[in-house]
């Protein structure tokens, strides 16, 4: 690949996000990245200074190429190269992010095993029907590379952002090619099965795709051993679907994460990332593993990639449900943070209710809260669900304060009032760990200003489940309890 087309490439994906094209600065610093050249080289022929270009110009164009490209990887100076022409080695073309794409010609995932196809195994239920899957160019070229280089990937987002379907896509795709896997195993585990069943299950597939017979042991460990003798014989993709259902510990101690009955989980993903073989377990997840990310820190083969919504790629979903209006599409997808599955459930209710027109819609200045949605927080507020006592009173401060501004809460501004109220003791260590496990699990949304402070806001689904004040929610936990 020509240094040329790698910007053209490059053009087309930063200009999709920001709607600006790349400025001769940036081009610049592209120059000598591709070129292997230092700043001072390329600046002696440009009207920037070297110093100018390394601190101004560099540090934002690899932030920005790192949220297009990155999923899991940074993009910089020394690697620009290598993602762009790793894909073309593989593909044989450009990569290009095609804005509202459909892959309608490939087969459904369901599709995928047959007679005379033994390369996927679907063990407990189905992929989700891909036919309308749009975009994810790039989170579906870092996921295939991060599947390759680890042994363990666990793909996070929140319900509804497409994390099985970019799953089932990587699936169909890899099914029809055995260059990279032998096979490719696809498990629901949203029932979650105790781990000596699940064993069981992937075991038999495995002897099953490799016409091997084994008799199983009992003890859960053996069962391990067996399974990764077998990952080391043959090349797997183990995909375990909705791996959140087996996260049932107490959510105050990060050391637990599974509970009693399924901690023999953590043995066992562990082994999957530290032991020899030559497989991939994917998971994919509404909530985080932290035992997994434990490993990836320590430098093991495991990786977490967070899914994001999708940008202009959404707007073919409003386009296949003939809504008018064009020009306002962006609100909504703004609104609902690019979640495919949001987006198609507000397109159905606009095009049922307002013929389709948007603008009309967003007239009554209304947020629509999906029932997928509300049950999964229903079971996050809920008794017995994922969050504490502190975090639910402080996601409900959160939503009264929000309420009565125009943007988001500084970090420090939120200090200030929780310290300034009664029952409340609370250092700014606790905070900051709280409001990184809200953000871990969809509930907040951190970022920063133009000085560099945290800003704290809430999606306004999420804002408007508590307002509503479902179940006596608000009312129910309207005093603080001291949290050291």
């Amino acid at each position: 690949m020509e240094f040329r087309e790698a910007v053209e490439v490059l053009e087309e994906l930063v200009l999709a996000q920001r709607d600006k094209p790349l400025t001769l600065a940036e081009k610049i610093v592209l120059e000598a990245a591709w070129e292997k050249k230092s700043y001072e080289e390329v600046a002696a022929s440009s009207p920037y200074s070297a110093t100018y270009l390394q601190r101004n110009i560099a540090p934002p164009l690899w932030n920005l190429l790192t949220k297009l490209l990155g999923n899991g990887f940074k993009v910089g100076k020394t690697k620009l190269r290598y993602f762009l022409e790793q894909q073309q080695k593989r593909t044989g073309n450009k990569p290009r992010l095609i804005e509202g794409q459909v892959d309608s010609v490939e087969p459904n995932p369901s599709e995928l095993v047959g007679p005379s196809d033994s390369s996927a195994i679907l063990l407990g239920g189905n992929p989700p029907d891909i036919s309308g899957f749009y975009g994810r160019g790039p989170e579906l070229f870092f996921l295939r590379e991060a599947i390759k280089e680890d042994r363990c990937v666990v793909l996070i987002g929140a319900m509804g952002i497409g994390k099985s379907a970019l799953a089932a896509k990587l699936a169909m795709k890899l099914s029809s090619s055995q260059a990279e896997f032998d096979c490719v195993i696809w498990k629901s585990v949203h029932y979650a099965p105790l781990l000596h069943d699940l064993l069981a299950e992937l075991i038999r597939a495995l002897c099953s795709a490799s016409e091997t017979s084994l008799d199983l042991p009992e003890n859960n460990q053996a069962k391990i051993s067996v399974l990764i003798q077998s990952l080391g014989t043959c090349r797997c993709l183990l995909i375990l679907d909705e791996a959140e259902a087996i996260l049932q510990g107490e959510r105050s101690s990060r050391l637990s994460p599974y509970g009693e009955q399924y901690a023999d989980y953590q043995v066992f993903f562990r082994r999957v990332v530290e032991e020899q073989h030559q497989s991939c377990l994917l998971l994919t997840s509404r909530k985080p593993f932290y035992d997994l990310s434990r490993l990836q820190r320590k430098g093991q083969p495991a990786r977490s990639i967070k899914l994001e919504g999708l940008g202009k790629e959404a707007l073919e979903i409003f386009r296949a449900n003939g809504l008018a209006d064009e020009e306002q599409w962006g609100a909504l997808i703004e609104t609902h943070r690019g979640n495919p599955l949001d987006l198609q459930t507000v397109a159905n209710q606009i095009r049922d209710f307002f013929g389709g027109r948007v603008g009309e819609y967003l007239s009554y200045k209304t947020t629509f809260v999906s029932d997928i949605f509300i049950e999964t927080l229903d079971q996050e507020f809920g008794e017995g669900g994922d969050l504490t006592n502190w975090e639910r009173q402080l996601l409900i401060f959160l939503a009264k304060e929000l309420e009565e501004r125009s943007e988001p809460l500084p970090f420090t501004t939120l200090f200030r009032d929780l310290k300034n109220m009664k029952k409340v003791v609370i250092s700014v260590s606790e905070l900051i760990k709280t409001l990184d496990s809200l953000e871990d699990r969809f509930l907040v949304e951190l970022k920063k200003d133009s000085s560099g402070e945290t800003r704290i806001s809430l999606q306004p689904a999420v804002h408007k489940y508590i307002l509503k004040d479902p179940s006596g929610l608000v009312h129910a936990s309207s005093e603080f309890v001291e949290v050291a």
